[in-house]
């Protein structure tokens, strides 16, 4: 239980540093013209491979196939934009809120989705 623990902790303090770096660059990007959908996109794929190696090192301390595991990271990704993409169309079109309160309320969800794909798929 102290491993998962710590994993969790790990995980949480990386997602957060992530996702404050990346919400800043969101909003200052944002703010000079760019689109909320097309900043989410930007940033979200860079993210991706960033994340990947400090996950797969710090946080859950994988030693297995490295391109196995990337090949079902990029997977879980590309679902987990699906989703992102489609909250956010949902809050800001459907909904019609703040691009603000959108991105806050994606940040939030998507945390819980990608621990548990990283944790039980990626790299078990």
């Amino acid at each position: 239980m102290k491993n998962v623990r710590s994993d969790k902790v790990r995980f949480v303090v990386i997602g957060l540093a992530t996702n404050v770096v990346a919400f800043c660059l969101f909003l200052i990007l944002v703010l000079i013209g760019v689109s909320p959908k097309r900043t989410l996109t930007l940033l979200y794929w860079t993210s991706v491979v960033l994340v990947f190696f400090i996950n797969r090192a710090y946080v859950f301390g994988h030693k297995g196939n490295i391109f196995h595991a990337f090949k079902k990271h990029i997977c879980v990704y590309i679902f987990g934009y699906g989703l992102s993409i489609s909250m956010l169309a949902f809050w800001l079109d459907y909904l019609e809120l703040n691009y603000v309160i959108a991105m806050i309320m994606t940040s939030i969800v998507m945390p819980v989705y990608f621990y548990t794909m990283q944790k039980h798929l990626v790299f078990r």
